[in-house]
């Protein structure tokens, strides 16, 4: 990863538990998680900068964290086979992408790079799954919330098709989970 990455740990001060936990609670793949198992990920997560530029994930790369954008924006770039990256989004705040790393061993689909100055979140692969060896009820709720977060994306795929903004037999739309 091409990266001016600065990373800082939660446990740099209260200040920046409180601001995960108030992250974490509004991520969808924590939904209905207990506060107790919100505050060790809290605790386990920790501070990413990136600047302008900086290859946040690498389509093709193993990929092994969840972030959230704290700050900033992201261009997804997806390149096609013998082809050049294209531009196919672009999100800010609020958004969230390698949550299904957390649960398995995936490569990325698309690389990720910063547009401007940004500020992520980060929870690792192997920190997650310390905190689910100690609260293994935390994995069915994040299982529920990647199924319904799957489904919703589907939906909104095939009411485009319907809506004719887009190809039949062709998939559009960009899950981030």
């Amino acid at each position: 990863m091409n990266s001016s990455m600065d990373r800082q740990d939660a446990s740099d001060g209260a200040c920046g538990f409180t601001t995960h936990l108030d992250i974490l609670r509004e991520m969808p793949i924590f939904t209905g998680m207990s506060l107790d198992v919100l505050k060790v990920l809290a605790y386990l997560s920790g501070n990413e900068s990136f600047r302008d530029g900086d290859t946040l994930c690498v389509q093709g790369e193993m990929y092994d964290c969840c972030r959230y954008i704290t700050m900033g924006r992201v261009d997804i770039l997806r390149t096609p086979e013998g082809g050049q990256p294209v531009v196919v989004g672009s999100v800010g705040g609020g958004s969230a992408f390698g949550g299904l790393s957390l649960l398995t061993h995936v490569k990325s689909l698309y690389t990720v790079r910063a547009h401007g100055d940004v500020e992520c979140l980060v929870l690792s692969r192997e920190k997650f799954q310390k905190a689910a060896e100690r609260f293994p009820q935390m994995l069915p709720r994040v299982l529920t919330a990647v199924v319904e977060h799957m489904f919703s994306w589907e939906a909104k795929v095939l009411a485009a098709i319907e809506r004719g903004e887009a190809v039949q037999g062709e998939i559009h739309g960009l899950t981030l989970y």
